[in-house]
């Protein structure tokens, strides 16, 4: 019986360990900034873009994990890199640095996002005597290009966007009063939608590489 036990308990560290090898490790690159079009947008992007790119990188990477489908580089092993190449922050875009990161840290696949678009805009605007309720939009748009350690090669971009609103309603009295219609953000909930879908894409994009060995070895580019 003993012995037994210890034969099941090998296949399933065996089968654990299979597991994990079929699971492409990742290394999820910061995200760089694309084009924000508009002085309102811009000025927002000024304050808070930074902090946002940063938590787009983190909230990607949780799905990811929580996808089940990689096995995903710590931040702190790509950070520490980094600081030993003691390269600077714009250095993470740079293509031939990206890759030899990856390279350094033994991550096949890199996965270079980018924001597209970023747009905050107020949607309306209704006042009766004292009463003003307003409305504020937001939309953003990411894409991510899966890059290939070894070859340098782009094998998948794929693309994704969330827009989300909320209403606040302000009140003119001896002490002006206000309250949000929605509780949120809208930029946190427009935010929310697109790090959902574009890992959906991704899981999707690697199934179609792994499905079709010809496609990842040509470095086709599969756009959704």
């Amino acid at each position: 019986m003993r012995r037994l036990a210890v034969v099941l308990l090998l296949l399933v560290v065996s089968a654990s360990v299979v597991y994990a090898n079929e699971r492409p490790l990742v290394a999820v690159m910061p995200f760089e900034e694309g084009r924000i079009e508009g002085e309102h947008n811009r000025r927002w992007w000024q304050r808070e873009g930074a902090a946002l790119l940063d938590a787009i990188r983190e909230a990607f990477t949780d799905q990811l994990i929580a996808s089940g489908k990689f096995r995903v580089l710590e931040r702190s092993r790509l950070d520490q890199v980094m600081k030993e190449l003691q390269l600077q922050a714009s250095d993470w875009f740079d293509p031939g640095y990206a890759v030899e990161i990856g390279r350094l840290v033994g991550a096949p696949f890199l996965l270079m996002g980018t924001v597209t678009k970023f747009d905050i805009r107020e949607t309306a605007q209704i006042g009766v005597g004292n009463i003003t309720w307003q409305g504020t939009g937001a939309e953003i748009a990411l894409r991510v290009r899966i890059v290939e350690t070894e070859t340098a090669i782009a094998l998948a971009s794929v693309f994704a966007s969330g827009t989300a609103s909320s209403g606040n309603l302000f009140v003119r009295l001896p002490a002006p009063l206000s309250g949000s219609l929605q509780g949120g953000s809208p930029v946190d909930a427009a935010v929310h939608h697109a790090v959902l879908e574009l890992a959906e894409k991704v899981v999707a994009a690697f199934e179609d590489l792994q499905s079709s060995p010809e496609l990842a070895t040509a470095g086709m580019s599969l756009t959704d």
